[in-house]
């Protein structure tokens, strides 16, 4: 019984060297599955193996996190482009589509970048800071609705 405890861990261990990037998923599962063996393999190697899984974890939330700022700073280039704002409000006036305000406009992304929306100007509106906020990151087009 020791034995198989033993090559689980080995497994898990093995699987970690294999991973360059560990989910949240498997994280989880694997701190499950290591917290069971935790009385067999004995603390030296439990710990052993949680800082290698701890350290690859938050390797992957660090570049997922570079990827999302990375992809919101284009997003935020593209949308204070000039001749981009000029069409924008061109079209559909400089005013909030939401609230009918007229000052402290910016363009928002009618499908935010992070849920899969594009820099075009297709997925754009012009909202009022305070309703750009407000809509966070929620799909909503009020370019059809007058304020």
């Amino acid at each position: 019984m020791e034995k198989i405890k033993h090559a689980k861990a080995y497994n898990i261990y093995n699987n970690l060297v294999k991973d360059n990037r560990i989910d949240g998923y498997f994280y989880n599962k694997y701190i499950a599955e290591l917290l069971e063996l935790k009385q067999f393999i004995g603390i030296d190697i439990f710990y052993f193996i949680y800082i290698i899984l701890d350290k690859k974890y938050l390797k992957t939330a660090l570049i997922g996190n570079r990827k999302k700022h990375r992809i919101r700073n284009e997003a935020t280039r593209y949308t204070s482009k000039k001749h981009i704002k000029e069409f924008i409000f061109g079209m559909h006036g400089y005013y909030c589509l939401k609230c009918g305000s007229k000052s402290n406009i910016t363009l928002d992304h009618i499908i935010p970048i992070i849920r899969g929306g594009c820099n075009s100007t297709d997925n754009l509106q012009p909202l009022c800071q305070s309703c750009n906020s407000s809509k966070g990151s929620k799909i909503i087009d009020y370019r059809g609705e007058q304020p």
